[in-house]
């Protein structure tokens, strides 16, 4: 807390409580490709105690600047919050100094199945092996969605990892399947669709997701 000490024309002098107000654009440096427009990771705001922060004094969102990734910020929570609950600048009274930190989307993978050709290909099914870092049990939360009006969405809303470190799953012509492993860093060591008597080409590729 600071105090700032005004004197009036008649020598009377008062003092008025400051708080400090400290914007972590790393989570509390959980986040490293991340920063605010000028490059800047943390940024600090004086705030009359028991006040809120005015329209200029809350920062533009941080992001992944210079970065491919679509993880966009989400919201701003109080560093001493275990369960990040969201902080709304725009009515909250800043009673104390404090840090809130970035909070930020999941990275995750999307998988589409796409073919050219006729229609046939439509009830064709593919079966994906993806090799994790993660161990036998892990439960990966899991979206499926569609690219093509000819077929619906897969029904898959999650997967278990085997102990091969693999979870396997089917996707037909139109069909994609974007995993949520729901952690900020972790390997996806191969991704590899399985041939069922057709000519299907098989990825391997390994990429670490950190943040």
């Amino acid at each position: 807390m600071f105090y700032v000490y005004v004197q009036d024309y008649y020598g009377n002098t008062t003092a008025a409580q400051y708080v400090q107000v400290s914007f972590d654009a790393t989570g509390g440096g959980l986040y490293k490709k991340v920063s605010f427009e000028d490059g800047k990771k943390i940024t600090r705001r004086l705030v009359v105690k028991g006040d809120k922060l005015t329209a200029k004094q809350i920062p533009a969102n941080p992001g992944f600047y210079n970065n491919t990734t679509e993880q966009k910020f989400t919201q701003w929570s109080d560093s001493t919050d275990a369960n990040k609950k969201k902080v709304d600048l725009k009515t909250a009274q800043m009673t104390k100094s404090v840090i809130l930190n970035a909070d930020y989307d999941k990275p995750s993978v999307i998988i589409k199945q796409m073919i050219k050709g006729d229609g046939i290909w439509n009830n064709q099914e593919f079966t994906y092996k993806v090799k994790t870092s993660y161990p036998k049990g892990k439960v990966i939360p899991c979206k499926g969605s569609y690219v093509s009006p000819a077929v619906n969405a897969p029904n898959i809303t999650s997967l278990t990892v085997d102990a091969n470190q693999e979870i396997t799953f089917k996707l037909k012509a139109g069909q994609s399947l974007e995993l949520i492993p729901g952690d900020n860093q972790y390997t996806i060591k191969s991704i590899i669709q399985v041939s069922n008597g057709t000519n299907c080409e098989i990825q391997k590729m390994q990429k670490s997701f950190q943040v």
